[in-house]
């Protein structure tokens, strides 16, 4: 009986004591102890670095948004243009060339004989083109060079390259075309571009071109003495087959610097040269170089107005079969 009754005292305890382990096990926010065990650390949420009511600086603008719109596409086409293995002029002028940089569009320091490509004023503008053969890295320039519409144009200098044609429609200070065999036209004649120094040399695909010519001239660059000076004209110059014309200046000599343009005709091996005629077919002159201008007299009619007799000249130049 003493058993029985200590076993009935003993289940009851037991059962407590699995009671309150259990409560103890399924109490999270607390220790046996019943104290709140400390919370668990987050890890640190990261700030921002730029405040919410600030804005991101501004990207750096291209440099070619600072040019004048048809300036730097006339001068990208002529850029852009490829010769027949692929090779971009503008890799030609500059092997750093990048169309979306100005500032890669020419080699060399400006004003200085090595320097070649586009000369872009302060404003954005096309002012200068000083494409020399001999400057070009990998080969000579090609295409067609369209700079219709650039009204800041001055100077333009093409020297042995195989560019087939240039196109101008603005006035300028210096035109100067030497040694390009594949030229075949020089547009200049719309709206009459005015002229002041103007030079046509060694381009026998060239077979017709007129100059307007400005006749409030300034002094030659590089040059002293007395400038020539004379009325505006304009002078259609045409040859025939079997040779080319030239368009000169005759820069004097030490004692008589003074200069004026003239005109020389250039026979093919084989041919010779016939002379100077004008629209009705009359000889104006036999002799193969013929002054258009004449800077030793005071008198500023065009020394060709003596045999043409207006301001208005076609000449044509003929040579033999």
């Amino acid at each position: 009986e003493e058993r029985i009754i200590k076993k009935r005292y003993l289940f009851p305890c037991v059962m407590l004591i699995i009671c309150m382990m259990l409560t103890a096990c399924t109490t999270p926010s607390q220790n046996v102890n019943g104290n709140t065990p400390p919370a668990t650390e987050q890890p640190a949420t990261e700030q921002p670095t730029t405040a919410p009511d600030t804005e991101a600086p501004s990207p750096t603008p291209e440099p070619n948004a600072e040019l004048n719109g048809i300036d730097c596409e006339r001068v990208l086409d002529f850029l852009e243009t490829k010769d027949e293995n692929g090779v971009k002029n503008g890799e030609k002028i500059n092997p750093g060339y990048n169309p979306l940089d100005y500032n890669t569009w020419h080699y060399g320091t400006q004003g200085t004989e090595y320097f070649i490509g586009f000369i872009i004023t302060p404003d954005g503008r096309l002012s200068d083109v000083d494409l020399r053969g001999e400057r070009t890295a990998i080969g000579k320039l090609v295409g067609a060079l369209n700079l219709e519409g650039c009204s800041e144009l001055r100077v333009v200098e093409v020297i042995g390259q195989d560019i087939e044609s240039v196109c101008i429609t603005s006035d300028l200070h210096t035109l100067n075309i030497c040694d390009c065999p594949e030229l075949e036209a020089i547009n200049t004649e719309f709206p009459n571009v005015r002229i002041k120094y103007c030079t046509v040399e060694n381009c026998p695909k060239l077979d017709r071109f007129t100059w307007f010519v400005d006749g409030l001239l300034a002094d030659d660059p590089g040059q002293e003495g007395k400038d020539y000076f004379t009325l505006d004209s304009e002078i259609g110059l045409q040859c025939e087959e079997n040779g080319r014309f030239d368009l000169l200046i005759d820069h004097g000599t030490d004692e008589n610097p003074d200069f004026s343009p003239y005109l020389l005709a250039v026979p093919d091996p084989g041919h010779e040269f016939l002379g100077w005629y004008d629209l009705d077919g009359n000889l104006l002159s036999g002799d193969m170089e013929l002054r258009i201008f004449d800077g030793r007299k005071d008198d500023p009619l065009p020394n060709l107005f003596d045999l043409y007799g207006s301001f208005f000249m076609f000449i044509t130049a003929r040579f033999s079969d």
